[in-house]
């Protein structure tokens, strides 16, 4: 399931991670980090928010929030559950 509302010329790649897709802003370097994360989710996690299917947008070293602020990357309103994203721009 792709999130919703993105862009059709991201670029998509398959993260080394842990099999996350990563849709990345064509035109954007690594450093400036404009990219949506989506992650399969672990069960197990400690994190409430990354035990089903997730999103985190990137801006740099902020992550957008649901309602499209900045906010650290960090906090749990950068995890999106993947049902509820919805692009809001790059």
């Amino acid at each position: 399931m792709n999130p919703k509302g993105l862009p059709r010329d991201a670029v998509v790649k398959i993260s080394e991670k842990s099999g996350d897709m990563v849709y990345i802003k064509p035109g954007t370097t690594s450093e400036q980090c404009v990219l949506v994360r989506v992650m399969p989710g672990n069960p197990k996690s400690p994190n409430p928010m990354q035990r089903k299917p997730y999103v985190i947008q990137r801006k740099g070293a902020d992550a957008v929030s649901k309602s499209g602020k900045l906010v650290n990357k960090n906090l749990k309103e950068s995890h999106i559950p993947l049902g509820e994203f919805e692009f809001k721009g790059w």
